[in-house]
């Protein structure tokens, strides 16, 4: 049944085409309308490079020139190496001698007398509401405000008397003195200023300086 069946199936493919071997599309003719095929060969980058002939060119020949003597080299002798024996000497020890330090003793220090500027005091003589008068023996102070006119110096006794500008009355006071340049001091109103006199016990120089509270009176 299945040998049938095949061989009708056969059968009929076969009718189907005269020429089975025959190709189904007709081959299309070419026309004078239809576009050439450009010519490749004509186109300059699909045109073939030009090969450049490259002539040879002769080298020089070398001559080798054989049996050329070389030059001598001087040969260097070796000279026989001496080798010295070393001795060693045997080195003494060295003793290191430690000095021990010296204890010095502290030296004691001496105790510089230093002389201490000892304050001088003054002592008030004589003071009112216009006059103050100190001492510290070589040294007088008179604290005034009033001018010196007048100074003078007197023998038999010797003593010395300062004048200053001032009216002013007031009682007269003597103070004695226990120092080796004076032996009192006399204070005395006159009729336009007052005086102070000083009675000395010995012929010795003095001067007198202006000072800001009055004037300082220095025997030498």
């Amino acid at each position: 049944m299945k040998v049938l069946l095949f061989s009708l199936l056969f059968f009929h493919l076969l009718e189907a085409r005269e020429n089975p071997f025959t190709p189904l599309f007709d081959n299309h003719s070419q026309t004078e309308n239809d576009i050439p095929i450009l010519n490749i060969t004509t186109n300059p980058t699909f045109a073939t490079p030009k090969i450049k002939i490259i002539k040879k060119t002769t080298l020089p020949t070398i001559k080798i020139v054989e049996n050329v003597p070389r030059p001598q080299v001087p040969t260097i002798k070796s000279l026989p190496v001496v080798v010295k024996p070393v001795v060693v000497e045997p080195v003494a020890p060295q003793v290191i001698m430690i000095e021990e330090p010296k204890v010095v003793p502290p030296r004691k220090k001496k105790h510089s007398k230093k002389i201490k500027n000892k304050t001088v005091h003054y002592r008030t003589l004589y003071q009112n509401y216009f006059l103050k008068i100190t001492t510290n023996n070589k040294h007088i102070k008179i604290f005034t405000k009033d001018s010196l006119i007048e100074k003078r110096t007197y023998k038999n006794p010797t003593r010395i008397s300062l004048d200053f500008d001032k009216l002013q009355y007031f009682h007269t006071k003597s103070i004695p003195l226990h120092n080796k340049y004076a032996r009192s001091l006399k204070v005395g109103s006159h009729h336009d200023f007052y005086r102070i006199t000083l009675s000395l016990k010995q012929k010795k120089s003095f001067h007198t300086r202006h000072k800001s509270y009055g004037y300082l009176l220095t025997f030498d």
